[in-house]
Order: structure tokens, then C-alpha cells, then sequence
């Protein structure tokens, strides 16, 4: 016994001469208000230890699930639960903040709550932060998608999922919930040529970039909260999307800029019968209000025959025979240059129409084909010719078939604006529908 014990003190002995040689007091990590917290960089315990804890905090709350092995062992001493809630689930950094070690600052954790961070709200919110409040009680979770869910690391041992209450850390109740301080963008709505706009980040994080949709405007230095934007250009115009993201790649704040003038979005039938007429709108989110100063519309009647009338965002159409018909918007910005043409057409009917549906479509859509005057009139029982093309020209998708139903596949397919036609056999054009794909 007396042997096992010296054994015992030894190993004890050994670990604190181990702390104090590697486990490392560190000033380099900020809050997103750009405040120092202190944290550690902390030595990984023994295997032994590592499986011990696994045994006995698994089996101590069968009803707690652990989260992530790291290595071998669920258990890690790398960081503790206010690291893994206020840094590891946000910068991807692993440290342990608050150890009580003598001369460590106090509760050092509420730098991200004390500094307006986060801020303090009466119900939980998911992404969100739970801490515990009461007497004796220190301990950090982050929130689920599940009401009354948490994930937690429990000091050197798992990462665990479980019932806020449920936990080896107090179940006073005395619970206090806190949101992040997002980041906002602030910036011109357009970009001119030759005049780059500053914009803004506020709540800027270590491991923050920006990042944009498009090589339409260039980024002066993407990794600082206050950057440069510019259009490399004059022939680049268009929509782009400016997005600031965390070093784990989650999206943080979103702004449209236009290079030059904006994208247009044309919204209106794809298929009306014979006779009958369409209303159109050019449609450009109120954010570009501004910066909107003129809209030029077209009309190709596609072998058939009608008319069309605009004003500002809105235009109508008026139908007189069967066919396609091209509808095309633009809109000129106080850069003074044109923004990109958008298209949509619109398929005039005589008999019952082609359907398709859902649009937009995220993964299976469902064409029916119908039936023309032409193949009404002549009896037939023509081959259909059904092809998606994507915003290139490009056929991405083709079936033919007797008439009835068609399906395509679009899962695997880019967001965006489709071209479906429909050739009957008898016509030499087509009828036309605009799909949208959309995940």
C-alpha cells in the first residue's frame, strides 16, 4: 500500500512540474469588440487519464451524448467549456479560459459579455450561449436547434450534448442566455468605375475576412474590418455579394454592391393563352433604390405578333398569335452605365400548354407535356423534344418521349435561371418556359 501511495504522489508531483513547464498563459485572443481575453494553451493528460474520465463520465450520464473524439479518447484537456463556447465554436481556436490559478483574472470569460459582445436576452436563441449563474456555479454551453438542448465541454473530460440540467456543473436554473453581436456592413449601394467606395465592418474578429460573389469588384485587403472596393472595369456590371465569414467559413453579414448597375430580375408569366395579355415587373431590391435612375425595356416577337408597353420598373404586353416571345430589362444606375439585359420568355398558347412544376425547383421537375394547334389540327401523335438549357446555352438536360410526363433531375445543378423547350414535331419552334433551380 505504502509503496502504491509514493507511486500515486509521484505522478501527481510529475503533472504540476508538467503545467508549469507547458501550460502557457496567453494575451492573443480578442473578443469581437477587439478586447484581450486571457487564455491558455494547455498541456494534453495522459492517456490513463483521458480513458479514465471517458469511462466514467459516459457511464456516470447515459443520457448525455459525446460530441467528438480527439484522437482516441473523447476526453481532452486542450480546452475547457468557456473555450469551446466563446472561442473554439466561433475562431476554431482550441484554449481553456478560466483555470482559478492564482493571479488569473477572475471569471475571465465575461470579457465577451462585459464588453457588449453579447448581449443579455431573457429566452434562449439558437446560435446563442447559455451560462450558469448561480452560487458556485461556472460553466458555459452553446445552444441547439433543440429547445432545451446544450453542448457543453465538462472541464478536462468529453464534449457533451445534453438536457441543460443535466450535467455534472449545477442545476440551480439561474440560467442566463446571450446572442452574439453580429457584424454589420456599412457602404455605398453601387461602385463606379474608377471611384472605389470605402465600406465598413463593425464587431470585427481575428480570423474575419471578406469575401465576394463575383470578379466584377476587386477587395483592397480582405482580412480588415474597414476595406476598399473597386471596379476594375468599365464593362463590369452587375450584382455582387459581399459577405464577411469567420475562419470556419459561417457567413457572418451580407451586402449587395453594384458594379456600375445592378442586376435585374424580370418577373412575369412564362406562358399565357392566346389572347390574352401579360404584365411585367423588372424587379431590383429596394436596397439599389438610390442609385436607380432609368429602365430600358425589350420586346422580340419571335415570329409572332403583338405589342408591348413600359414605364419605369413596369411593362405589359399584349398578345395576337402563338408562339415565344422575348422579354428583356435594364437598368441604368447614377454611375451612368447600363446594367446587365435580363431575359424571360413568354410562351403564347392556342390549345393547352406544356406545365411544369415546381418552379423554382430544387430537385426533381416534373414536365407535362400538351398539345398545340398544330397537333391538334393535323391528329398527330408527334415525338416530343424536351430540352433545360442553363443561362449559357448549354443543354443540361434532355429527354424525348410520346407526350405525358417527363422528370428531370436538377439536384446536381447551380442556382440560377433555366430555358426549358418543348418542340412538338410539328412546330419549328418551340414553346419555352423559364425555370428556376433553387437549393
Amino acid at each position: 500500500m505504502n509503496k502504491f501511495i509514493i507511486i500515486f504522489l509521484t505522478c501527481i508531483a510529475f503533472s504540476y512540474s508538467l503545467k508549469g513547464q507547458c501550460d502557457i498563459r496567453m494575451y492573443d485572443i480578442y473578443t469581437p469588440k477587439n478586447n484581450p481575453v486571457c487564455t491558455y494553451f494547455m498541456c494534453e493528460q495522459s492517456n490513463y487519464w483521458r480513458s479514465y474520465y471517458d469511462s466514467v463520465y459516459i457511464s456516470r450520464y447515459p443520457n448525455a451524448v459525446p460530441m467528438e473524439k480527439f484522437g482516441t479518447y473523447y476526453s481532452t484537456r486542450k480546452f475547457n467549456c468557456h473555450g469551446y463556447a466563446w472561442l473554439r465554436v466561433e475562431q476554431g481556436i482550441d484554449r481553456w479560459i478560466g483555470t482559478g490559478w492564482s493571479g488569473e483574472p477572475v471569471d475571465p470569460e465575461k470579457a465577451y459579455i462585459n464588453d457588449g459582445s453579447y448581449t443579455l436576452i431573457s429566452n434562449p436563441t439558437y446560435p446563442g450561449k447559455v451560462w450558469w449563474g448561480g452560487s458556485g456555479e461556472d460553466h458555459t454551453a452553446v445552444t441547439t436547434s433543440v429547445s432545451g438542448v446544450v453542448i457543453s465541454k465538462w472541464n478536462e473530460w468529453p464534449l457533451m450534448k445534453h438536457q441543460t440540467n443535466y450535467s455534472p456543473f449545477g442545476t440551480s436554473n439561474k440560467y442566463q442566455y446571450y446572442k452574439r453581436i453580429m457584424p454589420t456592413i456599412s457602404g455605398s449601394a453601387a461602385v463606379c468605375y474608377n471611384s472605389p467606395q470605402n465600406f465598413n465592418a463593425t464587431t470585427w474578429l481575428s480570423g474575419m475576412y471578406w469575401e465576394k460573389s463575383s470578379s466584377l469588384i476587386n477587395i483592397s485587403d480582405p482580412t480588415l474590418s474597414s476595406t476598399q472596393i473597386s471596379v476594375p472595369s468599365s464593362s463590369n456590371t452587375g450584382t455582387v455579394r459581399l459577405s464577411i465569414k469567420n475562419s470556419s467559413g459561417e457567413e457572418l453579414a451580407l451586402y449587395d454592391v453594384a458594379a456600375g448597375a445592378p442586376s435585374l430580375t424580370i418577373i412575369g408569366p412564362s406562358s399565357v393563352p392566346l389572347g390574352s395579355g401579360g404584365s411585367y415587373e423588372a424587379y431590383c431590391s429596394s436596397h439599389f433604390g438610390s442609385v436607380l435612375s432609368s429602365y430600358e425595356w425589350g420586346f422580340s416577337q419571335g415570329g409572332g405578333s403583338g405589342s408591348f408597353w413600359s414605364s419605369g420598373c413596369w411593362g405589359s404586353g399584349s398578345f395576337w398569335s402563338e408562339g415565344y416571345y422575348q422579354i428583356s430589362c435594364r437598368v441604368k444606375s447614377t454611375c451612368n452605365v447600363w446594367g446587365p439585359w435580363a431575359f424571360l420568355y413568354t410562351w403564347v398558347y392556342n390549345y393547352s400548354p406544356s406545365s411544369s412544376y415546381p418552379n423554382p425547383v430544387s430537385d426533381m421537375l416534373t414536365i407535362e407535356t400538351g398539345s398545340s394547334s398544330n397537333t391538334k389540327a393535323q391528329g398527330s401523335s408527334p415525338t416530343y423534344d424536351i430540352r433545360l438549357y442553363n443561362g449559357q446555352g448549354n443543354i443540361v438536360r434532355h429527354q424525348s418521349n410520346k407526350g405525358g410526363t417527363v422528370q428531370f433531375n436538377v439536384s446536381n445543378l447551380p442556382n440560377g435561371i433555366y430555358y426549358l423547350h418543348i418542340y412538338d414535331g410539328v412546330s419549328s419552334k418551340p414553346e419555352m418556359q423559364q425555370i428556376v433551380v433553387e437549393h
